[in-house]
């Protein structure tokens, strides 16, 4: 994945896989391509369609609220780390999710956290979470013979903290 996305290139905000096919769905809205803070997301979509900037705005109840998404690429150094953080935004929710992975074409570690928050307040006004796993045990005991477990006991350990603040 890594070597196709390096092998990709920016063309009028759409994104080209080495063969000169688009990615759907993928333009670069902001800075250059494959450089830490390139901003990626879907095209603004045109000619009045919903989400053009002066097609027309329904109200009521019927309207689905407005989310903002945009992925922004935080470093891009192939042979070490690549980092992203994807962004989400709407009226009563936003979340911001951070993935990081060590060493990608032979992956060492997987770090991801989400952070969110309620913009107007309430019982979940803030959370957020942290996970890492280290792929190089993980490859390490699959390249054992069957015979050995993976720990000495056969198990994995797994830790979950949660932290809520309301």
């Amino acid at each position: 994945m890594v070597d196709l996305f390096e092998g990709s290139r920016e063309q009028g905000g759409a994104i080209l896989l080495p063969d000169g096919r688009p990615i759907h769905g993928l333009r670069l809205l902001k800075g250059r391509h494959l450089q830490p803070g390139a901003r990626y997301g879907e095209a603004p979509e045109e000619d009045g369609k919903p989400g053009a900037p002066d097609a027309p705005v329904a109200s009521g109840p019927a309207v689905a609220p407005v989310v903002q998404e945009a992925t922004v690429l935080r470093e891009w150094r192939p042979s070490r780390t690549v980092e992203v953080e994807s962004l989400m935004a709407e009226e009563s929710l936003s979340v911001r999710v951070g993935v990081r992975l060590r060493e990608p074409r032979t992956p060492r570690a997987l770090e991801v956290s989400l952070d969110g928050h309620n913009p107007k307040g309430g019982s979940l006004y803030r959370f957020s979470g942290r996970a890492r796993a280290d792929l190089h045990a993980w490859w390490a005991a699959l390249d054992r013979p069957s015979s050995a477990p993976p720990a000495d006991d056969g198990s994995w350990q797994v830790s979950v903290v949660l932290s809520v603040t309301s």
